[in-house]
């Protein structure tokens, strides 16, 4: 699916195409546009989230390890983040809570937990829930 991204040159608009490295890319940088080519990119992808890396992440599960907590909250605010992508599993079984948690992003648990509080209870393939992910990787604070 092409998603699109309005740059105006002069009294014209052009249309360019934001490929999966630019939803990356816009994931992990936090830049000002970066919450626009987000947002459309979820938009054109119609609420399914394609799977970006070979370990089967969502870019909702990049969001995540970066702690983009401007563009969750923003997602969530125009209706596009739905708890079915929150429940979304990578090929470990994790979904992005897990992510959340590894990484310290407190902010980021709170905003996808307020949204659906059984992700608490998720577990991957070993079994770890996020609770535990946290305190394994010395962010007890998280939760």
């Amino acid at each position: 699916m092409a998603i699109f991204v309005h740059q105006h040159y002069f009294n014209y608009t052009v249309l360019k195409m934001v490929s999966l490295s630019d939803a990356y890319k816009a994931a992990s940088e936090k830049k000002p546009n970066s919450l626009e080519i987000l947002c459309n990119f979820w938009r054109e992808n119609e609420g399914t989230i394609p799977i970006v890396d070979q370990r089967g992440n969502t870019i909702l599960h990049f969001l995540a390890i970066y702690g983009n907590i401007a563009a969750i909250k923003m997602l969530d605010k125009h209706g596009l983040l739905t708890t079915e992508q929150l429940k979304k599993c990578n090929a470990n079984g994790e979904i992005a809570l897990h992510e959340a948690a590894r990484f310290g992003h407190k902010d980021v648990a709170e905003t996808m937990l307020e949204k659906e509080g059984d992700l608490i209870n998720a577990r991957n393939e070993l079994g770890e829930t996020p609770i535990y992910i946290a305190a394994a990787f010395g962010n007890q604070g998280c939760f």
